[in-house]
């Protein structure tokens, strides 16, 4: 319990007991023990972004429009951005922002993220925020302290709501932001922009291996057929297929199928060595689940992003669950694991050490590497032409599906394996850069909270340190 007198009541009389829990009363008052001001005072611009925009009002081009699902490890994620006309965004001026802008979230959960994007509108479930020219403090260590828990924890001390939580901006201005000093947030800027270029190296080198593919496939310049008609004989169809849904023989699988059968071509259920499984998924909800710290994280198709199996949004079984009915789909480190619903063919490796389950729409492809290479086939599967590939035999529904015995005819073409293993090297090293990037920010982010808790000084060791760690 906490007990605050009634002069003490924030500005907008808020009197819910959730606002003055003792932790939030903590948080505070380890910040507010040093010099420090409010975000509200530091801001040119605190505004919700565009309010409702229709889908229609979307294009293939103009400016990013930033939502919440592009909030993401203190940047935008620009992997699935769209685009608003230069007109709609003329009319929303007040929320267009530029690189080194902060946006944070409004609904949901808390999010702050620095814009890395030379410019970009944000939608309404966000909150755009410019700094004042005169404002003496770097953007990347205002969002590496709001990722912190002294900026977090104030964060969601502010969001209201019952069905849905949202940010109360009036309160979030707020937020109380500590006055550290120049070199420590220079040198919080240098780690953290650092970050974001081996982000971008990252990326760079996972597009050189999947272009490393496709050449080598010939189909690095592959435009579809946009050819809507393609007459089968029933001989050339059911007899030989089974399928009579015309999705299925569509001119554009033939030509990838084509360029396919150059190559030598081997059936998934011919490499693994593991019978292809995919999990249960119990009731929403119910008494097999439960918190971090007690369970199992259960891997679902979400998390399955990049070609990596993410770890930011699990949800986790109890031990007895995971160890009982779901004891034949225990993963291993070196596991491919392949979507089999919703967003067919999503793939990627399951490279970590701890104990881990699946659910019903993903499955698990365990294999020697004796003539495919994991990376190899993880590659293939999210390039474009994969994605092409598992559409044809994907089946439509409400719910797009491919069963198990589907995903184990599905015929992988092989390419020579020292071209495999140049494709797999090239993976493995974005998968290094994007750790490091990710290490730096949780560099950043932890040596503000260093500062708040010591000193500034030994937030400064702290770093040092930690690049030599980091960078050997």
């Amino acid at each position: 319990m906490s007990e605050v007198m009634l002069s003490r009541l924030y500005s907008s009389l808020r009197i819910d007991a959730e606002t003055y829990r003792p932790f939030y009363m903590d948080i505070q008052k380890m910040v507010t023990k040093i010099n420090h001001i409010t975000l509200g005072k530091l801001t040119s611009i605190f505004k919700k972004g565009i309010f409702d925009i229709k889908a229609d009002n979307y294009s293939d081009y103009g400016t990013p429009f930033v939502r919440i699902s592009n909030l993401k490890n203190m940047g935008i994620d620009d992997s699935d951005i769209i685009y608003i006309p230069k007109s709609e965004n003329d009319k929303n001026i007040n929320t267009y922002l530029s690189k080194g802008d902060i946006i944070l979230s409004k609904t949901a959960i808390p999010a702050a993220s620095i814009v890395q994007l030379e410019n970009c509108n944000t939608s309404q479930d966000t909150v755009a925020i410019k700094l004042k020219d005169e404002c003496n403090f770097k953007s990347s260590f205002l969002v590496s302290f709001l990722n912190s828990k002294y900026g977090y924890f104030q964060m969601q001390r502010w969001f209201t709501g019952n069905i849905q939580m949202h940010l109360n901006l009036t309160d979030a201005k707020g937020i109380f932001i500590p006055q550290l000093g120049s070199e420590l947030q220079n040198t919080v800027d240098d780690v953290f922009w650092h970050s974001f270029k081996l982000k971008e190296l990252s990326q760079q080198t996972y597009i050189q291996a999947e272009n490393l593919l496709l050449e080598t496939l010939g189909l690095k310049d592959f435009k579809p057929s946009q050819e809507k008609v393609n007459i089968k004989s029933f001989k050339e169809s059911f007899l030989s297929t089974g399928r009579l849904d015309a999705e299925y023989y569509q001119v554009k699988y033939e030509e990838v199928e084509n360029k396919f059968n150059k190559f030598e071509r081997i059936k998934l259920a011919k490499l693994v060595s593991y019978q292809i499984s995919s999990g249960i998924t119990p009731k929403a909800g119910g008494s097999d689940y439960t918190d971090k710290d007690n369970g199992i994280p259960f891997i679902r198709a979400v998390d399955l992003q990049n070609g990596e199996v993410a770890t930011s949004n699990f949800i986790y079984l109890k031990s007895e669950i995971h160890k009982g009915i779901l004891k034949r789909t225990q993963i291993k480190n070196g596991d491919v694991l392949f979507s089999i619903a919703g967003t067919v063919g999503r793939s990627a490796i399951f490279n970590h050490n701890f104990e881990a389950n699946i659910n019903q729409a993903v499955s698990i492809l365990r294999f020697e590497e004796k003539e495919i290479l994991r990376l190899y086939l993880v590659c293939f599967f999210n390039t474009e032409i994969g994605k092409i590939f598992i559409s044809k035999y994907s089946r439509q529904g409400v719910q797009t599906n491919l069963n198990l015995s589907e995903v184990g005819e599905l015929k992988i073409p092989i390419i020579d394996f020292r071209i495999q293993q140049q494709i797999s090297d090239k993976i493995e090293e974005s998968f290094r850069l994007k750790k490091q990037s990710e290490q730096l920010l949780e560099l950043a982010k932890t040596a503000v909270e260093m500062a708040i808790e010591k000193d500034e000084e030994k937030a400064m060791g702290f770093i040092e340190k930690g690049l030599k760690e980091i960078e050997n």
